[in-house]
């Protein structure tokens, strides 16, 4: 998967509160930064029906070839070799595991709790109906804000964001292109960044973005999704990382 290095350029508007038939969050859109978006075959629908709700709501392993020499029959040991495995571990721990998921709208089965709980597997969805066909084909246009937040208990670094795709219907409700932006405690923006999903074999619909420098101070990650297969995208996993 690509990366994508953010600018330095930051957005000081506020976030925009999700309004029509959503039940929970979304603060508000206000972003400027280039916008990317793909086509693909649009479906129309949600992923079982029509009946939609609106519910608000590595540690490496340090494997190393024992180095021939004078001391390697007198036993060193891992910690020797690695003093800063553990503090490498907790920067690279997924801080989204620990936020509380919010979406603009879900569809019934599908909270916005899957966003963030580890498993790609199982998905959030947004209702029918919220992302509207596009008048000249192609991909469906989110206009109405279509997303979920995750908010932290306390303020984070973020340096990077990862997005994978629904694995639950892999060849349909894929988000094509989306919005992610880091909020600080009164829900202004910090910096945003539009990224462009993965296309291909399925499943797919994947993205990540760096931010560089990091970002202190953030309250939240919000992500958008700004085009998609048919009107009730989803998206298989949201991961934040300090780098």
């Amino acid at each position: 998967m690509g990366f994508t290095a953010c600018s330095d350029d930051t957005d000081d508007a506020p976030g925009l509160d999700a309004g029509g038939s959503s039940s929970s969050s979304g603060s508000s859109s206000s972003s400027s930064s280039s916008s990317s978006s793909s086509s693909s075959s649009s479906s129309s629908g949600s992923p079982a029906g029509d009946g939609a709700t609106n519910d608000g709501a590595a540690t490496a392993d340090a494997g190393s070839d024992a180095a021939a020499g004078p001391d390697a029959s007198e036993g060193g040991t891992l910690a020797d070799a690695s003093p800063d495995a553990g503090s490498d571990a907790a920067t690279n721990a997924n801080l989204a595991r620990a936020a509380t998921a919010t979406a603009t709208s879900t569809f019934t089965g599908y909270p916005a709790a899957n966003a963030n709980d580890g498993d790609p597997a199982k998905s959030w969805y947004s209702a029918s109906g919220s992302c509207s066909t596009n008048p000249d084909g192609g991909a469906n246009l989110c206009v109405t804000p279509t997303g979920v937040t995750l908010r932290f208990t306390s303020l984070q670094t973020i340096g990077r964001v990862t997005i994978l795709g629904n694995q639950d219907y892999p060849t349909t409700y894929d988000a094509l292109s989306a919005r992610i932006e880091l909020l600080d405690a009164t829900d202004t923006i910090l910096v945003s960044a539009d990224v462009t999903m993965t296309r291909g074999v399925e499943p797919n619909g994947d993205a990540e973005q760096l931010f560089v420098p990091a970002r202190p101070n953030v309250s939240a990650v919000r992500v958008l999704v700004l085009s998609a297969e048919g009107s009730g995208p989803g998206l298989g996993e949201i991961e934040a990382y300090a780098n």
